[in-house]
């Protein structure tokens, strides 16, 4: 792309945050009204943009897929973008490291009479994260924040039940 000149100004653009500042200076040093909204001069101009590169853009993207489209034809095993990639004897585990457990689904999920058990015996913590938020949904219970915070929104909802 080609700037009017070839020379940057930065003069002539203004940082939005300072000039916002300045602006509200100004309006209480003079006992002038607030202005209500900056006025950000950042913005890109989008139809000044689309008139001068418009076509050219679309012309780099259409070279540019046909150029991957190439790239995957010539190179069919290569790992698609955001693939998971395989794991390697690199990645196994140390002999005699602990490996981490996953806990075995119970099959039809947790009802509320054993969340009620659970609850009674103070070992609402110990189910799955995943158990605690599928039954919090279920209730219309909020299901943001870490484990503990579940579990404290589920007995609240138990407590007034």
């Amino acid at each position: 792309m080609n700037l009017p000149k070839g020379l940057y100004d930065p003069s002539k653009y203004p940082n939005p945050s300072l000039q916002w500042h300045y602006r509200i200076l100004q309006a209480l040093a003079l006992d002038e009204e607030l202005p209500e909204k900056p006025e950000d001069k950042t913005i890109p101009k989008y139809k000044q943009i689309d008139k001068r590169v418009g076509n050219e853009a679309i012309e780099w993207g259409t070279i540019l897929e046909q150029v991957f489209k190439e790239r995957q034809a010539e190179y069919p095993d290569t790992v698609p973008t955001g693939a998971k990639r395989p794991t390697g004897p690199y990645r196994a585990a140390a002999p005699g490291a602990p490996t981490k457990k996953v806990k075995g689904e119970g099959g039809e999920g947790t009802n509320e009479a054993q969340i009620r058990s659970l609850w009674a015996k103070g070992q609402l913590g110990s189910l799955t994260v995943a158990h605690l938020k599928e039954f919090a949904a279920a209730k219309r219970i909020p299901v943001t924040g870490k484990k503990a915070e579940i579990v404290e929104h589920i007995e609240g909802w138990l407590e007034s039940k």
